[in-house]
């Protein structure tokens, strides 16, 4: 899955680059969405090993933290640290502005080997807030997990100016 991580979000900020003379100077139009029930047949349920899974992020996140710094400004990096730490959620927030600080910052490195540093160091991220999506909708069923997905999406909708700002 790592190797797909790069690929995929590497070419999501390839396009953000490309496009960007597009999105930026398009009039927002975000609409929420409405949410659907859904009726079809449940998911086969995935075993993950939440545990596992935060220590990784933990670990990870010690041994990259000085990294990511060139990436994140220090408040956001702050913030993961608090979510290390336990006294803080890793939350839709959080993510998003990550997101954009790292796709932001990607728009002008040239060099492979930091591109790779970049992704490499946002799986980790990733991770942290995989985990809090999980602990999250352990106990849901799949419409309620899904409204916390959308609820994530109207966050980075709400949070796109900070994007354009920085990028």
């Amino acid at each position: 899955m790592i190797p797909m991580f790069r690929k995929v979000t590497g070419s999501m900020f390839e396009l953000s680059k490309y496009y960007e003379s597009y999105w930026k100077n398009k009039p927002p139009s975000f609409k929420s969405m409405y949410h659907r029930e859904c009726f079809s047949q449940k998911p086969i349920p995935v075993n993950v090993n939440i545990s596992d899974m935060k220590q990784s992020f933990v670990t990870e996140f010690k041994n990259t933290k000085e990294q990511m710094k060139d990436f994140l400004p220090e408040d956001l990096v702050h913030s993961v640290e608090q979510v290390v730490n336990d006294s803080h959620q890793f939350d839709a927030d959080l993510w998003s502005k990550i997101v954009f600080q790292y796709a932001a910052s990607y728009k002008s490195i040239v060099d492979e080997g930091k591109k790779y540093t970049l992704l490499d160091t946002l799986k980790t991220l990733w991770l942290g807030r995989f985990v809090s999506y999980a602990e999250l909708v352990d106990d849901m069923d799949i419409n309620d997990a899904e409204k916390v997905i959308q609820s994530q999406a109207e966050t980075f909708e709400k949070n796109f100016d900070y994007l354009k700002e920085i990028f």
